[in-house]
């Protein structure tokens, strides 16, 4: 009996211990699997019972883990320790020392502490992969990975489009079931609620969810798209591709998606990021004009008639929605700083799910209508940085984001013509400018897929600044990053 008992043990040691050690070897390549493991993650989850579903959301974050300490001990044997950290990597430290001292001082309870940080730095370990371990061959293999992911979910979701059209409620069947786990006696919604699906419309391929879908396929989608503006791969199979996402996306409705899109071609007309001079400057005047006759447009009542006349306006723009997140953070938010003396109430506090659905009364004191409306307060990442780390702790995140596009864009034409290189930093520069906008309605920083193609391409980008510094191709005065 006791040699069955060793048996087993020794098995199921085995079997966890196999993974890890490949991760431990591989750290890269993990980041890729993961990558698209992600992709399906959430199908996979709808068949999991509850028990189940935390180690099951928890696992990829804790490989990741395993692969950055590789990572680190790695480059620090062959670096002798000597890795030089840059300004917006002091800033991101400097956001989580400050979250965590604010959160001890006022005595925030750790299990809401920890899920706060981990909801802003899940991915952190996955930058410190790329950083650390990036070379050009794995960046090319990035690119070709993200566009494969990419080209999967568009032709599932333009599919799903299509059966749903002729009766068939394939979304109804796939859609995110509400999974809840129990950690540290905080009961943690981990799905999210049933949504209103409608044909052939609000289509999200094997990710769940509509929002999530769209806005996934609109951050990923810029590596393909970048990899065409550069030349990097340039034939009918990549073209067809990007034109079957382009549709999905516009299937899936998702208005965050569509923002990040238009924010995204903005960015590169005016970092001129692959277009050519003609069609950058034309954006760029497009944009001054579109913007003061949207004020106009708005000012003059003519915006309210032309969205009663059209169901996709009247989609776009909801205006009980809209209304009450400008309210948020208007008025709510500035309560909220307020009362915390500007610096926030820690990690994990306002606007963190758990803690809203812990503390609902609370959220009604300071100027919440209804319970209906606790839902938005999640919503906003403008709002969870101020309300949890204060105004400095604003400014050291999106000061950091900004400052590694920066550093990307300024590094952008030592790469070569046609590279993986190129093409990861111009997509960086460009996420990094437009994220800080998107982040008045939107909170994908923390979202589990958004948030990984992000960290990726920084972490990627950054790979390539840490070469051309340590090889001594860049200097501090190097010319800008402009390239047609």
């Amino acid at each position: 009996m006791q040699t069955e008992t060793l048996f087993e043990l020794i098995l199921i040691l085995g079997v966890f211990a196999a993974p890890l050690l490949w991760v431990w070897r591989y750290p890269l390549e993990t980041a890729l699997a993961v990558f698209a493991y992600l992709a399906v993650e959430e199908l996979i989850l709808n068949y999991l019972p509850d028990v189940l579903y935390a180690p099951a959301r928890l696992g990829p974050e804790v490989l990741l883990l395993v692969g950055a300490v590789s990572a680190l001990l790695q480059t620090g044997r062959e670096r002798a320790w000597k890795i030089r950290l840059f300004w917006p990597e002091w800033a991101l430290l400097g956001l989580l020392v400050l979250g965590s001292a604010v959160a001890v001082v006022r005595r925030v309870p750790p299990v809401f502490t920890v899920i706060g940080l981990r909801w802003l730095f899940r991915y952190l370990p996955l930058y410190v992969i790329w950083r650390l371990r990036g070379d050009s061959a794995r960046l090319s293999l990035l690119v070709r990975v993200a566009a494969a992911v990419v080209f999967m979910q568009a032709v599932i979701g333009v599919t799903q489009a299509v059966l749903q059209w002729s009766g068939v409620p394939i979304l109804d069947w796939m859609q995110a079931t509400v999974g809840r786990a129990d950690v540290g006696g905080v009961d943690i919604v981990t799905g999210g609620t049933k949504q209103q699906l409608g044909k052939p419309f609000y289509v999200f391929g094997t990710l769940g969810r509509y929002h999530r879908y769209g806005i996934f396929l609109a951050a990923a989608g810029l590596l393909p798209v970048f990899a065409m503006l550069y030349r990097f791969r340039s034939d009918r199979l990549w073209k067809a591709g990007l034109a079957v996402a382009g549709l999905a996306l516009m299937l899936s409705t998702s208005r965050e998606a569509m923002l990040l899109l238009a924010l995204s071609v903005l960015g590169m007309a005016w970092l001129r990021l692959g277009l050519p001079k003609r069609a950058a400057t034309l954006i760029r005047g497009a944009s001054v004009v579109g913007f003061w006759a949207g004020l106009v447009i708005v000012w003059t009542g003519l915006w309210a008639a032309l969205r009663e006349g059209s169901a996709l306006l009247s989609r776009l723009v909801d205006i009980r929605t809209l209304g009450f997140r400008a309210f948020y953070l208007i008025v709510i938010v500035p309560r909220v700083l307020r009362e915390s003396h500007f610096l926030g109430f820690g990690a994990g506090t306002f606007a963190s799910r758990p803690h809203v659905l812990a503390y609902p009364d609370q959220y009604l004191r300071w100027g919440f209508p209804g319970r209906w409306t606790l839902q938005f307060s999640y919503d906003s990442e403008w709002a969870i940085l101020l309300g949890q780390y204060g105004v400095p702790g604003f400014i050291l995140f999106y000061g950091a984001l900004l400052g590694f596009g920066w550093l990307m864009w300024r590094n952008l034409q030592t790469t070569a013509p046609a590279s993986g290189e190129r093409v990861i930093l111009a997509c960086g520069a460009c996420l990094a400018l437009v994220l800080p906008f998107l982040g008045a309605v939107g909170a994908e920083m923390g979202s589990r897929t958004t948030a990984y193609v992000v960290w990726s391409v920084l972490g990627a980008g950054m790979s390539y600044v840490v070469h051309r510094r340590g090889s001594g191709g860049v200097k501090e005065d190097a010319a800008r990053g402009r390239t047609a």
